[in-house]
């Protein structure tokens, strides 16, 4: 049971991973795409950091989502061993 368990949430865990880093992908390849059509179009380079920042942010977004994921599968892994979880000001 305990075997079934800790791999079911390991495969959870893998998936969510999986799909938040596909969604980066796709927030990478979107602002590559669009900075290229900036440049076809010969918009000024303002567009093109509005652009990049605007993706920033969101990556930023992604990048939070997935650290907090995967800090919450490792502390559960912890607890699950007994192991003892550092304080936050450590």
């Amino acid at each position: 049971m305990f075997l079934r368990g800790f791999m079911f949430n390991r495969l959870k865990y893998r998936m969510q991973l999986w799909e938040l880093q596909r969604r980066r992908d796709k927030i990478t390849s979107q602002v590559r795409r669009d900075v290229a059509a900036s440049l076809a179009k010969k918009e000024s380079s303002h567009v093109r950091g509005a652009i990049r920042d605007g993706a920033q942010m969101d990556i930023d977004e992604v990048d939070d989502d997935i650290s907090v994921l995967t800090t919450q599968f490792y502390v559960a892994q912890a607890r699950r061993r007994f192991v003892e979880i550092p304080g936050e000001d450590s």
